[in-house]
């Protein structure tokens, strides 16, 4: 089940936690003063989560499968709100994107490595492929727009 984030519930912190260490710390970090620091510890893991605009975890009673973040990132005069995602299975990551993309309007971007087993599924939520640098591709989505005022033939 799909559920947002509890940033005050300690089970919640914990178990983020523990999943991000025993399989994905090399991809979620946070950058502080030119320095990165990956998600090693609760300390580390507070601050990467005062970063982030939303949380969303699936899970089922028993243990974490999957989280996706939106957080900004801030280049010059520039702030753009990029996701970070991992998850232990395609299902997963399919329902973590489909939820966080539902609830969230903006403009988005996404960094992937070109080997990255979710690429496909970017490029099916509708990002758009923007640029490469070295072994990661920057993806856009475009800002959502509902149209209440669709006719129905």
């Amino acid at each position: 089940m799909v559920k947002r984030f509890k940033k005050n519930n300690k089970e919640h912190v914990l178990n983020l936690l523990e999943f991000l260490k025993l399989h994905y710390a090399p991809d979620f970090y946070y950058t502080k003063d030119n320095q990165r620091f990956y998600i090693e510890t609760q300390k580390h893991l507070n601050e990467f989560i005062k970063t982030c605009k939303d949380i969303w975890i699936t899970d089922d009673e028993r243990e974490i499968k999957g989280v996706a973040v939106i957080w900004v990132a801030k280049g010059g005069e520039v702030k753009r709100d990029y996701i970070k995602m991992a998850a232990k299975n395609a299902t997963a990551a399919d329902a973590l994107l489909s939820v966080l993309l539902w609830n969230y309007d903006r403009e988005t971007y996404v960094k992937v490595l070109k080997t990255s087993r979710h690429l496909n599924l970017f490029y099916k939520k509708g990002f758009k492929f923007l640029s490469s640098r070295g072994t990661q591709l920057l993806l856009k989505r475009d800002k959502h727009i509902f149209r209440n005022n669709i006719k129905k033939d």
